[in-house]
């Protein structure tokens, strides 16, 4: 009755239903206390300040609805304060960060403000300010970003410092004209150092920064934690005013840039007057002048004309000349084309007897009734050996008294190029081996097992090419390499410095 709590009941002698009676009101007045004061003691420290407190005593019918009552009104207090600050934080620091960029005239200055206030102010451990300085999308510009500043940036061999749009995630996000958010960022992404060692962030976070729908510059920031919302919406607030002062300031710019040019006009335009000042005076004499180079030019015309004349009369003796020409051509045409027909006849007629001293002589050095000495079997290979070449001569000279004539003749056939290149090691091993030359043979990827040609003529053109080849160099190595026509393939270092030339043959196949 006197309001004090903990007491109880004492009845002496009490025994039966009074004893009993007696227990349940003690009972009864002991939970009442234990409620009461846990209570109490919670709205005690919620009068503190302390909201991190809730009644979780058990309780029943009116206590058990006054305890819930007052755990909700905790927990609207916890939700009203935890909003009041965080938007003490937004207005706070919106507002601090307009204070601290206003007043800077470079756009480096700012971007090392930023980098070094906003990263530590979210929780950020990282951070790079990349800026569009490629002009205006919209007015046809193609956007490049550059690396501006950065906090604890690390220089890596295989990140570039400029990234141009759509190009990574900075290139991406200033295409979309959207914040990315990466959470769990792999362990081989990027590492945040210290003096003690470094570890990958959990989050990266990139905001684009705009100015009237125009990407003015790329924010990323990477964080050991979870960006909270009130730090993702205070980011994005900022942003905005972060792409005010990047205009401002480059108007700022421009604004000096036109200054110092209408300055530079301004005193070019003083020149331009007095030059045209003494162009004048200069006008005045050259009229002067002028007035007695027309009686000059008059002479002359009357002279030029006569000169017309005779240059008429030089243009007819020309022109009798070029008939001249022609019916010589003429002539050398039809001397040519008898010297062609008598190169191809004595070819005809020297290839009869030829072929029958090959074969005699080849019988002879195959010598297979072994009945000559060694040294007259080795004269017969000789003769052999020099008929096939007076042979090939005089193949190749009724080739050129074919092309002459317009009547050579192409077989194309399918070749294989290792045949090709088991032709030429054949052929050219043993001189590169005589010369003391390294002689190497390639087909480069991509070229086709097959080509259509002329192989009797492919190979006399290889033979040639790769003849004047190996006269030619006397150090170092040959090289034929098969390769596609659409590139640049002919290679030859010769001379200077180099204690190795190379001479490399090479023919394009099309």
């Amino acid at each position: 009755t006197e309001g004090a709590l903990g007491g109880q009941a004492k009845v002496p002698n009490a025994a039966g239903t009074w004893k009993d009676l007696t227990d349940n009101v003690n009972f009864m007045a002991n939970s009442l206390t234990t409620q009461v004061r846990a209570i109490s003691e919670v709205a005690t420290a919620v009068t503190e300040g302390d909201l991190t407190r809730s009644v979780t005593v058990e309780a029943q019918g009116e206590v058990d609805l006054l305890r819930n009552n007052i755990n909700q009104m905790i927990g609207n207090l916890k939700t009203t304060t935890l909003q009041n600050q965080e938007q003490d934080f937004l207005k706070t620091n919106l507002a601090r960060f307009s204070r601290m960029m206003q007043g800077q005239k470079s756009l480096e200055s700012v971007a090392r403000l930023i980098m070094s206030e906003v990263t530590p102010l979210v929780n950020a451990h990282h951070g790079v300010f990349f800026l569009n300085d490629a002009g205006s999308t919209a007015a046809g510009g193609e956007l490049s970003l550059r690396l501006l500043s950065s906090y604890a940036y690390q220089q890596r061999k295989h990140v570039s410092n400029r990234f141009q749009l759509g190009e990574g995630l900075v290139g991406q996000c200033a295409l979309e004209k959207k914040s990315i958010l990466l959470v769990n960022v792999p362990s081989d992404y990027i590492q945040i150092s210290s003096g003690l060692g470094e570890a990958p962030p959990l989050n990266i976070i990139v905001l684009p920064v705009l100015f009237e729908g125009e990407v003015m510059a790329i924010i990323e920031l990477a964080s050991f934690q979870l960006f909270s919302e009130i730090h993702r919406t205070f980011l994005d607030q900022l942003t905005e005013s972060i792409g005010v002062v990047l205009n401002m300031i480059q108007a700022n710019m421009r604004t000096e840039e036109l200054l110092v040019q209408s300055q530079s006009l301004t005193q070019e335009l003083q020149s331009q007057s007095e030059e045209l000042r003494s162009r004048q005076e200069e006008l005045k004499n050259t009229n002067v002048e002028l007035e007695a180079q027309a009686k000059e030019l008059e002479e002359k015309a009357s002279l030029l004309a006569v000169q017309k004349t005779r240059v008429e009369q030089k243009n007819n003796e020309v022109e009798m000349a070029r008939s001249a020409l022609e019916e010589k051509a003429e002539q050398l045409a039809v001397s040519g084309k008898y010297k062609s027909e008598f190169l191809a006849n004595m070819s005809h007629e020297l290839r009869t007897p030829l072929n029958s001293m090959l074969i005699l002589a080849k019988l002879l050095a195959d010598n297979n009734d072994t009945n000559l000495s060694p040294k007259q079997v080795e004269f017969a290979s000789t003769i052999y050996s020099a008929g096939g070449d007076l042979l090939s001569l005089i193949n190749e000279i009724l080739d050129l008294s074919k092309v002459e004539a317009g009547k050579m003749e192409i077989e194309i056939t399918d070749l294989p190029l290792v045949e090709v290149r088991d032709y030429v090691e054949r052929t050219f091993f043993p001189v590169a081996e005589q010369k003391g030359l390294e002689f190497l043979v390639s087909i480069a990827p991509g070229v086709p097992a097959t080509i259509q040609t002329d192989s009797g003529r492919l190979q006399q053109i290889l033979k040639n090419l790769l003849s004047n080849a190996f006269k030619f160099t006397e150090q170092g190595s040959v090289t034929l390499e098969m390769s596609l026509a659409d590139r640049e393939l002919l290679q030859a270092e010769r001379g200077g410095s180099s204690s190795r030339r190379v001479t490399k043959s090479v023919l394009a196949f099309t």
